[in-house]
C-alpha cells in the first residue's frame, strides 16, 4: 500500500514539474515580443506599399514604429483575432466599423 502512494505522488510531481516548466518556457518567450519604451527609436522603416485590397496604417507595425498595410475588410468580415493577444492586420473598409459580433458592419451616422 505505501509503494502504491509513493508511485501515485511520483506521478502527480512529475506533472507539475513538467508543468511549471512548459510555463516557465512560455513566459520567457513570450518576454521577447514586449515593445520597451524607447523601442522604435532605433528602427529603420521601409516605405509600405498597399496595393487596392490594403489600407494603409500610419503605425501598423507591431510596436507601432512604422506604417503597414492591413488587408481591407468587407461587410461581414470578420475584424478581430479569435485569439486575445494576437496580432489582427485587417481593418474595416471605409464607411464599415467593426460590430460587437468580431464582423465589420455599416457605420451608422
Amino acid at each position: 500500500m505505501l509503494n502504491l502512494s509513493i508511485i501515485l505522488v511520483n506521478k502527480n510531481m512529475k506533472k507539475i514539474v513538467f508543468t511549471l516548466l512548459i510555463s516557465c518556457i512560455f513566459v520567457n518567450v513570450t518576454s521577447f515580443f514586449v515593445c520597451t519604451p524607447n523601442y522604435c527609436t532605433g528602427v529603420q522603416c521601409e516605405e509600405a506599399n498597399c496595393n487596392s485590397t490594403q489600407i494603409l496604417v500610419p503605425k501598423g507595425s507591431f510596436c507601432g514604429c512604422c506604417p503597414e498595410c492591413y488587408r481591407k475588410l468587407n461587410k461581414g468580415d470578420t475584424c478581430n483575432s479569435p485569439f486575445i493577444g494576437v496580432p489582427f492586420r485587417g481593418i474595416c473598409a471605409d464607411g464599415l466599423i467593426c460590430g460587437p459580433n468580431n464582423k465589420c458592419i455599416e457605420k451608422k451616422i
